[in-house]
């Protein structure tokens, strides 16, 4: 799901943006947020413990697809 977008923004090993008060959108896609990793993060959020969702979060959330060099984040 992030793939394609990571790979044609020229990010390769930076962060790409998914949030800044709303889902922004890729190139060529329908809809907001790459919603393939959109929906993979309400299914981890659905299914992780009580104490995690009530945990409050300031400033950006950085997720790491792999532990490979180069591998897509995204915040």
């Amino acid at each position: 799901a992030i793939g394609q977008p990571y790979r044609t923004s020229g990010a390769s090993g930076q962060v790409i943006l998914m949030w800044n008060g709303d889902w922004l959108q890729s190139p060529g896609e329908e809809g907001k947020g790459l919603a393939g990793v959109r929906q993979a993060i309400a299914v981890t959020v659905g299914f992780s413990p009580r104490a995690c969702k009530a945990e409050t979060v300031n400033g950006y959330v950085l997720l790491t697809l792999s532990d490979q060099p180069g591998a897509p984040r995204v915040a």
